[in-house]
């Protein structure tokens, strides 16, 4: 193997390691999203306790959609876990590779 590829797998690793960090901040962007929905929502349902109409259709759907953006948010979180977890995974093969053909 010669540098150039040697290089070329280097640069390889340190675009993944972009690509999949890139990919973990959409998905925390995703989650703040469905955290601020849900804030919203939460809101509205308090709205409708506060007014008697806790038990209204209304109300019932305010409170469905925090269960339901709840659900997403918790997604959302794990996806960017994954991410940042295939990040770091491959800045570590990245930095073995890069000791076992360059040396310390």
């Amino acid at each position: 193997m010669n540098r150039a590829n040697n290089w070329e797998t280097v640069e390889t690793c340190i675009e993944m390691k972009r690509i999949l960090i890139h990919e973990c901040m959409l998905w925390v962007d995703a989650a703040k999203r469905a955290l601020e929905d849900k804030k919203w929502y939460c809101e509205e349902y308090e709205q409708y306790m506060r007014t008697g109409q806790g038990t209204s259709k209304e109300a019932e759907q305010c409170l469905n959609e925090v269960r339901r953006r709840d659900e997403e948010f918790n997604r959302h979180l794990i996806e960017a876990h994954l991410c940042l977890l295939g990040a770091a995974k491959v800045y570590l093969k990245g930095i073995d590779y890069t000791r076992r053909m360059f040396g310390k």
